[in-house]
C-alpha cells in the first residue's frame, strides 16, 4: 500500500548551514499493514522546484520517522526543500540554506 508520511522538519524558518548534520524527520503515525518499497527509501534535495542530483540518504526504513543527514556543499538560497521518496513523494515546506557560495 502507499504510505504518504507528512514531513515535520525541515519547515518555513529553518536554516540549514552547509557541512552540518541536521534532522530529517517526518509522521509515521497510522501506516498501512503492508507498504510498498518500505526499506527502499531515499531524501533527495530540492532548489527552486527542481530537483538537484543530491541524495541525502538512501536505502532506509520509511517507519524510522527521522534521519540525520549532512548538509552538502550548495549555494545560499531560501528556496530549498526536500523530497522523501518511500513509495511516493512527499515535499517539505521551502527552508533556507547557508555558508556555501553565494553567487
Amino acid at each position: 500500500d502507499i504510505f504518504d508520511p507528512p514531513i515535520l522538519s525541515p519547515t518555513i524558518g529553518t536554516t540549514w548551514t552547509v557541512k552540518t548534520t541536521q534532522t530529517v524527520s517526518w509522521d509515521t503515525s497510522n501506516p498501512p499493514d503492508l507498504i510498498t518499497g518500505r526499506n527502499h527509501s531515499s531524501i533527495r534535495l530540492i532548489k527552486g522546484g527542481r530537483q538537484l542530483p543530491v541524495v541525502l540518504a538512501d536505502e532506509f526504513d520509511i517507519l524510522l520517522g527521522k534521519i540525520e543527514v549532512e548538509v552538502p556543499w550548495v549555494t545560499e538560497g531560501d528556496d530549498y526543500a526536500i523530497i522523501l521518496f518511500g513509495d511516493s513523494g512527499n515535499w517539505s515546506k521551502t527552508f533556507t540554506i547557508k555558508g556555501g557560495p553565494n553567487y
